[in-house]
């Protein structure tokens, strides 16, 4: 069995919903939950009133860079540090947080004058049988199939990613059974 005991694990949104789902399992396996919870999550109810949510990674020379490479002078005039100029990274940001930008709920690098999307793709998993409750066991004896990165679609909305699973649910049980990819 999947075991917590003496680990402390920290849950965000342990109030209610998912997440509190999410903590009494894991403390129902012996696991130290801290709970966070603070209700702020955007559910797209802002794009009502015109706030969108976007974010950067950014590339860049910072104090947090400088402390990884030690503080070595020599380090920090590298070429390869140069070229992750902070400075590259303005541009992306104050274009997505200006009215110009029009879209949501994307994710965008910036790194040495490359700007990119960052996107997750969903690979294709495993398929539990129907009506079966899967333990993190079963997750653990599949995890070769719900780690797989191919193939993989890049669902646009939870409504593309559910239906989806749904056609494939449908498809399996009209074949007579559900289960592996």
């Amino acid at each position: 069995m999947i075991d917590f005991t003496d680990q402390v694990v920290i849950v965000t949104g342990a109030g209610r919903g998912l997440g509190r789902l999410y903590a009494i399992e894991i403390a129902r396996r012996g696991g130290l939950i801290v709970v966070n919870d603070l209700g702020s999550t955007m559910h797209g109810e802002g794009a009502a009133h015109g706030i969108l949510a976007n974010s950067v990674l950014p590339f860049g020379y910072s104090r947090m860079v400088g402390e990884t490479v030690g503080g070595d002078p020599a380090a920090a005039e590298s070429a390869f540090l140069r070229a992750i100029d902070p400075e590259l990274v303005v541009p992306l940001v104050v274009f997505l947080a200006s009215r110009a930008c029009t879209f949501s709920h994307r994710n965008y690098s910036a790194a040495a004058g490359r700007y990119a999307r960052v996107f997750v793709g969903l690979g294709e998993g495993w398929l539990a049988e129907a009506g079966s409750r899967p333990s993190a066991e079963d997750i653990a004896g599949h995890l070769d199939e719900v780690s797989a990165t191919e193939p993989f679609t890049v669902p646009a909305s939870i409504f593309e990613e559910v239906a989806g699973i749904a056609a494939r649910v449908g498809s399996a049980e009209g074949a007579g059974e559900r289960g592996g990819r």
